[in-house]
């Protein structure tokens, strides 16, 4: 053709055939009816290429236009032919239909495009491997995430980036796949350079290549670092205590299961000890949760260190911590660590400036001897914790089966006061408080008693401690409170304002919301009564405690220490924060009468209370000696079997209307 003039000199059939018919004024002959078959948009590009006489061969693509009004894509191969000088050069031009091969390459690019997009990708790591597992190339995401450039990977083992632990389960799903078998992914931990582990999902495939190229494999890896991080925040929320980072009552349970198991197997014998902190109770009531929370990290570390490496400490909840000890086959051995645990607790606790000192009381249970499963053998050493603790605390028991029997005993107990709460099966006794030297009546002590339906009256004296390890003596106590506030009334109203009646809140009451709303239910009651509290109680210095002992004075009522002299009696506290009233044990009293030395001890107590100014009550008076000896020491009041036993209500009423009332 020649371009310069618009001239084809010659075209093929096959060219007529591609092309649609010329339209006049254009014929066959012209270059117009070629340039109007090329699509618009390359029709400019085409020409120029014609026109530059620099260029002797060129390719180039272009679509044409199709007699039925398609396109179709053509290459064009063309050389710039000498000719005479001056004479513009003819263009021999070839075209060739490269439609199919257009859809293949724009295929081709659109699957290397999106190979590249996942290449690139920066939280998927690829690796492809010969089959024998070495590395031929690696992605930038997995060279950043392993920390190692590409091309130092290249020509390793693929294993050798792989957790050793994880390198079966990789082998394995190497051989599947070799095997046609298209392998389920795996989760690894891979090994980066400078030993960090990271986690991943790997997927394998085998691309298959023909001769003479060779097979390789793709291994694509998912990052899944914060899913096995989230997996570990689930599981220590689910098997770890929060507070002190120890297992919990369950992961302590699937230790202990698969520890009988191999104890089964090889012979050996398991030890369960049992762990509870003694006065954990009055720590958080003193100095509230927080030091309270903060005692116990303490405490689980002191054990932690305490231990031999083999051994297992879990918080069951509360201060109780369970240890599980394999490969103890002597009780010297058991011995040996409880002692350990015992004296690192008996250490002083030093926090934000309070010393705290605590101690434990430990139980021990033993595989197969005292029980075969994981719950017997908590059981008995729960069992045995409560006979140590029993038996004066800060001390270890191992377990015994009498240990049980009594353990029934309480638990018996326990479910008799439920019962007895639910059927209102509690009752109240009066002891006439009666005054030296008139021998007339200022009051009255109350006394509870529990009717059972088999024994009768129960003194508290079987039942107390069982009620305030259970707490049920909040609700016994709000009882009471409740009961003795309105018979105060009635007893106020018959005979006279200066009775009163005195009742003993436990220890173990004090931080119940209860004891605050029953203050302003009953003020009108205050007047008319003594609240009796036990020197354990007064010299735990609880400012809440405290408070509320002396809203009780504000609003009319006194305030009694019980048992003075039995206990931790210290005069510092006497005085700073003083009571109405001290009742002297009958533990002295028994022996007075004697001339022993409690007669010597009744006597301070008697001159302690006038210079404190406060009324001394002498408790247990039972014999006429016992009375000889305290009535010229009057004026202080008594109470006793001397004067009267425990009376029901009518009883009281009966005996104050023989005897009379001091005046006020």
């Amino acid at each position: 053709m020649d371009a310069l003039h618009g001239r084809i000199e010659y075209a093929s059939r096959r060219l007529g055939e591609w092309l649609p018919p010329p339209q006049p004024p254009a014929d066959a002959g012209t270059l117009a009816w070629l340039l109007e078959s090329i699509h618009p948009e390359e029709q400019g590009r085409v020409q120029a290429r014609w026109h530059d006489e620099r260029s002797d061969h060129w390719t180039q693509r272009y679509r044409l236009r199709t007699p039925d009004g398609g396109w179709r894509c053509v290459q064009e191969r063309a050389a710039r032919l000498p000719a005479d000088e001056g004479a513009a050069r003819p263009i021999a031009v070839s075209l060739l239909d490269v439609t199919e091969l257009m859809v293949l390459e724009r295929r081709e690019q659109v699957a290397h495009s999106r190979l590249q997009a996942a290449w690139d990708n920066p939280s998927v790591g690829m690796v492809v491997c010969s089959p024998d597992g070495t590395v031929m190339e690696s992605n930038p995401a997995l060279a950043q995430r392993l920390g190692c450039p590409a091309e130092d990977m290249r020509g390793t083992p693929w294993q050798q980036w792989i957790h050793p632990d994880d390198r079966d389960t990789l082998q394995h799903q190497w051989r599947a796949m070799l095997g046609s078998r298209q392998p389920a992914a795996q989760e690894q931990r891979l090994l980066a350079r400078d030993g960090t582990l990271r986690w991943a999902r790997q997927h394998v495939s085998l691309a298959r290549h023909p001769a003479p190229l060779d097979d390789v494999v793709v291994v694509l890896l998912e990052n899944i670092d914060e899913a096995k991080a989230r997996e570990q925040t689930i599981f220590r929320q689910a098997n770890y205590d929060a507070l002190t980072g120890l297992p919990n009552r369950a992961l302590y349970r699937d230790r202990l299961e698969q520890a009988l198991l191999r104890a089964q197997r090889e012979l050996r014998a398991v030890y369960v000890m049992f762990i509870d902190l003694d006065g954990f109770k009055e720590v958080n009531d003193i100095h509230g949760h927080e030091l309270g929370d903060e005692v116990l990290v303490e405490t689980a570390g002191r054990i932690r260190r305490a231990l031999r490496a083999n051994d297992t400490v879990a918080r069951f909840g509360g201060d109780e911590f369970v240890v599980m000890l394999e490969a103890a086959d002597l009780p010297l051995v058991v011995e040996r660590v409880a002692d350990n645990i015992l004296q690192a607790l008996r250490q002083p606790y030093t926090l934000h400036g309070n010393v705290l000192r605590l101690s434990a009381s430990i139980g021990v249970a033993a595989y197969p001897s005292d029980g075969e499963t994981s719950e017997e053998l908590l059981r008995m050493a729960d069992t045995a914790m409560y006979a140590a603790k029993n038996g004066g605390r800060d001390r270890m028991r191992f377990y015994s089966p009498q240990m049980e029997s009594r353990a029934r005993h309480l638990a018996e107990i326990k479910t008799g006061l439920e019962q007895a709460l639910a059927d209102s099966a509690f009752e109240l006794l009066f002891q006439p408080v009666v005054s030296l030297p008139e021998q007339r009546v200022r009051g009255a002590e109350v006394l509870l008693r529990w009717r059972h339906p088999t024994r009768g009256l129960v003194s508290p004296v079987e039942f107390i401690a069982v009620a305030e390890a259970s707490g049920q003596i909040r609700r016994i106590g709000a009882w009471v409170l409740r009961e003795s506030a309105r018979l105060a009334l009635q007893a106020a109203q018959r005979w006279g304002p200066g009775f009163r009646l005195a009742v003993n809140v436990s220890g173990a009451q004090f931080g119940d919301s209860t004891l605050r709303d029953w203050l302003e239910e009953h003020r009108a009651a205050l007047p008319h009564l003594t609240i009796e509290v036990t020197e354990s109680v007064w010299m735990a210095d609880s400012p809440s405690t405290l408070a509320w002992l002396q809203r009780v004075r504000e609003g009319g009522g006194r305030v009694a220490l019980d048992d003075f002299g039995t206990g931790y009696s210290s005069l510092a506290y006497l005085l700073r924060t003083p009571v109405d009233v001290l009742k002297v044990d009958k533990r002295f009293t028994d022996h007075v009468g004697t001339g022993g030395p409690s007669e010597r001890i009744v006597a301070a107590v008697l001159e302690l209370a006038a210079a404190l100014q406060a009324r001394v009550v002498v408790e247990g008076v039972e014999s006429a000696a016992q009375l000889e000896f305290l009535a010229p020491r009057a004026p202080l009041d008594v109470q006793g079997f001397q004067f009267a036993r425990p009376l029901p209500w009518d009883g009281l009423v009966d005996y104050v209307g023989r005897t009379g009332v001091v005046a006020a």
